[in-house]
């Protein structure tokens, strides 16, 4: 699975990256990493920085940058964003983003996507945290992320 930047520091900051890439590795690209490690002192910077030298998540380069140019250009995508779903696309392989404009590229070229919402409700389903540690999640994620009224909605009744 490919992750970019601002939904790895979104799973950081929440305390669900940990949680789940227990039995997976993450890929992410070169851009993703300088996105998500800019920072110094922050600790979800410092988790990321430990998990990638642990190697639970991986740096993978994308070699043809036509398309990531061409995400850039005509859908306004920022480079890490391009360069996740460029690979994506190329490794066929499903992205975890939760940027609105990723997630619309994703749809037009047919990319396999989901999010952390997405990934909390799962883990929770799994029985992988209990609906307590849920709730907690869930709150982190409204205050890190910019999701609609909707959505929450919907992941709150999922919950239950």
């Amino acid at each position: 699975m490919i992750i970019d930047s601002s939904t790895l520091i979104l799973l950081a900051k929440s305390g669900l990256l940990d949680l789940f890439i227990k039995d997976k590795n993450l890929k992410i690209t070169d851009k993703v990493k300088e996105e998500s490690t800019i920072a110094k002192d922050n600790f979800d910077v410092k988790l990321i920085s430990q998990r990638i030298k642990e190697k639970k998540i991986q740096i993978k380069r994308v070699s043809d940058k036509s398309l990531y140019h061409k995400l850039i250009k005509e859908f306004n995508l920022g480079k890490g964003e391009s360069e996740s779903i460029a690979l994506a696309f190329k490794e066929n392989e499903v992205l975890l983003s939760d940027d609105k404009k990723a997630i619309n590229t994703c749809k037009i070229l047919n990319i396999k996507f989901t999010t952390a919402l997405n990934i909390l409700v799962k883990l929770y389903r799994n029985k992988t945290i209990d609906n307590e540690k849920a709730k907690i999640i869930l709150k982190k994620l409204k205050k890190y992320w910019r999701y609609s009224e909707d959505l929450i909605k919907k992941v709150e009744e999922d919950l239950k």
